[in-house]
């Protein structure tokens, strides 16, 4: 099956920061149509500037939107949320497993860190 990623905004935020709720906003359209020219079956959304992307700004935890589907306004697309792998690697290995969790439960192949990337757990 064919995998997708993409980044909630067209280019980098200033300073290479989190994405602000503004910036999310400006390249919505963008994401939408992706998703809409895309077609996915499936839509995984990874960390929290995701999740804010993908519901239009709603403030929500990743731990309350895990485990559930939510629509994604604009489109006719449902999606469900994750940690981001990325705060594995800074060190959050208490996530690995509930990622991992997340993507069983999407039908998403394993999830593999580099060895010498991966703080030890």
């Amino acid at each position: 099956s064919d995998v997708a990623f993409t980044y909630v905004l067209r280019c980098r935020p200033v300073f290479d920061g989190k994405p602000t709720i503004t910036e999310i906003r400006l390249c919505r359209g963008f994401l939408v149509r992706l998703l809409t020219k895309l077609n996915p079956g499936q839509i995984l959304v990874a960390g929290t500037t995701a999740l804010r992307s993908a519901t239009n700004g709603a403030q929500q935890s990743i731990a309350d939107a895990r485990g559930r589907k939510f629509s994604i306004p604009g489109t006719d697309k449902f999606a469900s949320a994750t940690f981001h792998p990325e705060s594995v690697l800074k060190g959050a290995t208490q996530y690995e497993a509930l990622i991992q969790e997340d993507m069983n439960r999407n039908n998403l192949p394993k999830l593999e860190y580099p060895e010498n990337v991966c703080p030890d757990a």
